[in-house]
């Protein structure tokens, strides 16, 4: 049977840092993000769409339109996960985000050859990252002990033996 240690739900044993508080930071940064993304895509919805459907196609009505639709979209994520009062609101709010890039991410790489060639990489990299780190930052604050803390546990005493300059096996 394995002894469980406290600490290990809120510290990664190998460095000492918050894991959940970094989380809950990064979270809260990619929210800022989106926010910023989201009012800038209302403002300038051809700004925000010129990299899907090329600099020319994103003065027409129909593209306004739909950046200002994406620009709200991603405004409401946002302020939904910054203005979350606790670590599980903010998880599904950035659990929301996730998906809402993820779809991103698939309508591009599903519509790849027909998008402007300037644009596609960027967006196609950039939706995969901001899943990618939501999906990291959502996962970090669960209420159980990472996977990362789980891996190290067996480490721990090592490390305490190294750092007091007694490294042994037994």
């Amino acid at each position: 049977m394995t002894e469980e240690v406290p600490h290990l739900r809120y510290r990664d044993v190998m460095g000492g840092v918050n894991l959940r508080g970094l989380a809950r930071s990064s979270a809260r940064a990619l929210a800022g993000i989106r926010c910023a993304i989201g009012v800038g895509a209302l403002f300038r919805p051809e700004v925000a769409a010129a990299p899907w459907v090329g600099s020319s196609e994103s003065r027409r009505a129909s593209i306004r339109l739909f950046g200002q639709v994406l620009g709200g979209r991603d405004l409401a994520l946002g302020m939904g996960a910054l203005l979350a009062p606790t670590n599980r609101e903010l998880r599904r709010m950035a659990a929301l985000g996730v998906m809402a890039d993820t779809v991103d991410f698939l309508s591009t790489a599903r519509h790849f050859r027909q998008l402007s060639r300037a644009g596609r990489y960027l967006v196609l990299t950039s939706t995969f990252g901001a899943a990618t780190a939501g999906a990291i930052a959502a996962l970090s604050l669960r209420q159980e002990p990472s996977m990362l803390a789980e891996a190290v546990i067996p480490l721990a005493p090592l490390r305490n033996r190294c750092r007091r300059g007694r490294v042994r096996t037994r």
